[in-house]
């Protein structure tokens, strides 16, 4: 593919698989093009990497921040299941629109936390975050979540840790029954596809990526859908794919009512708001 940007003329031009077009700069498809250009470009050279939240580093894309907290301040959750925490910048800001929202607490899930993070998670926001350390693809760690639950909470989760697509399906398996009606499961980076190709991408994820695990599990759960909310405040543009997951959003179908039952579960008391191990 080969673009050309004439600024003088107000032209953008594109030529690829033998074929060429040419449409006005300030075209709609002009920017979709480009941006999706941008988004690789930006990936690999880790302008994801810049951010933080509360001092933490945060390990996402602004837009999809911001999309994040929209969403999350319309459905209001009582509950955020978070897998991959690393720094604890997106674990700082869930916590952060629970307390704004004066609704909702955060459970998260880290394989093996790095140095100090636990310590710095729990004095920012101890009283909002129960932290778990633990495989998120594992049954055991699962149950160790719900147990933190109570069973008339309205909970949202955001897969967010190793982008494997075992390690995804594992994870859908084990918390997708987690997810109210009415509230989202949301599973990041399935833009790894499209970045295969890029100098720090790797050739596996072009099979090997979070929306494999996602499309196969949608082909069996016909209680989720693909539904990416639109935006409070809408364009005459579709902005959509300015996202690390565009296509990941995933709702669950059914009246926001009492999260579904998980089989063999028992009845559980009211979570301590305490870390545990």
């Amino acid at each position: 593919m080969v673009v050309t940007i004439d600024t003088d003329a107000g032209l953008f031009r594109l030529a690829e698989n033998g074929r060429c077009e040419e449409r006005p700069l300030f075209d709609p498809e002009a920017f979709r093009i480009l941006s999706r250009q941008w988004l690789i470009l930006g990936w690999n050279l880790g302008y994801w990497a810049c951010f933080s939240w509360m001092g933490r580093q945060l390990l996402q894309l602004p837009d999809d921040v911001l999309r994040l907290a929209e969403l999350l301040w319309r459905v209001r959750p009582d509950v955020i299941v978070e897998t991959g925490v690393y720094d604890g910048g997106s674990t700082l800001l869930f916590a952060s629109l629970c307390r704004l929202a004066g609704r909702g607490r955060v459970i998260s899930v880290e394989r093996e936390f790095r140095p100090g993070v636990w310590a710095a998670v729990m004095e920012a926001a101890g009283d909002l975050v129960t932290l778990i350390e633990g495989d998120s693809a594992l049954p055991e760690t699962a149950a160790r979540v719900e147990r933190e639950m109570r069973r008339d909470e309205r909970v949202c989760v955001f897969l967010d840790s190793d982008h494997s697509a075992r390690h995804v399906a594992m994870e859908l398996r084990h918390l997708s029954h987690m997810v109210s009606p009415g509230c989202y499961l949301l599973v990041a980076d399935s833009i790894c596809a499209d970045l295969a190709h890029t100098p720090a991408g790797e050739a596996a994820w072009k099979y090997d990526h979070p929306g494999t695990a996602v499309d196969e599990f949608l082909a069996t759960h016909p209680e989720f859908t693909r539904t990416r909310p639109a935006p409070l405040f809408t364009g005459e543009f579709d902005f959509t794919e300015l996202s690390y997951f565009p296509s990941t959003w995933l709702i669950r179908q059914g009246t926001a009512e009492a999260r579904p039952r998980a089989p063999r579960q028992r009845a559980l008391a009211a979570p301590p708001r305490t870390a545990v191990r």
